[in-house]
């Protein structure tokens, strides 16, 4: 099927060749501007990980102190959110902005939630009764949006 579409492409372009050289301009423009994107993200988390230095999951956690928070949500939130471009050399902070500081949105989110509520033992059903559905906009709101779901048994 796929080599059946490559040639359908190569065909119409040995047909068309007039619409080859836009074609791959435009192919080239979005690889440089995926690219450059890349390059400009990984800068600034190095620019974070150098104004951080020193930080570590106990500063982190220590935004949750006085509260009744389950420690396996904390450091389930952290490490999940710090690996997701594998930089555990990064610093997590509780007021980080998901969109703003690392890019995620929507359903990117949704799966990160996931995932941290399988890692903290935390059901995903329901999720429109937390009374933080769709308002998760920082690292500490995941913290308590993960919080109030209902614990799984073991």
């Amino acid at each position: 099927m796929l080599a059946a579409l490559i040639l359908g492409v190569v065909f119409w372009f040995v047909s068309h060749p007039a619409h080859l050289l836009p074609a791959i301009a435009i192919v080239a423009l979005l690889w440089l501007g995926i690219h450059f994107a890349g390059i400009i993200q990984t800068r600034r988390f190095d620019r974070m990980a150098r104004e951080r230095s020193g930080e570590s999951i106990c500063e982190f956690a220590r935004h949750f102190r006085g509260a009744d928070f389950d420690p396996v949500v904390v450091r389930a939130v952290y490490e999940t959110t710090q690996e997701l471009y594998g930089r555990v050399d990064l610093p997590i902070r509780p007021l980080d902005s998901f969109s703003a500081d690392y890019g995620i949105v929507g359903e990117d989110l949704d799966d990160l939630g996931e995932d941290i509520a399988r890692l903290a033992h935390r059901s995903m059903e329901q999720t429109d009764q937390n009374p933080l559905y769709g308002q998760v906009q920082t690292i500490a709101d995941l913290v308590h949006f993960i919080q109030h779901q209902p614990r799984l048994s073991a």
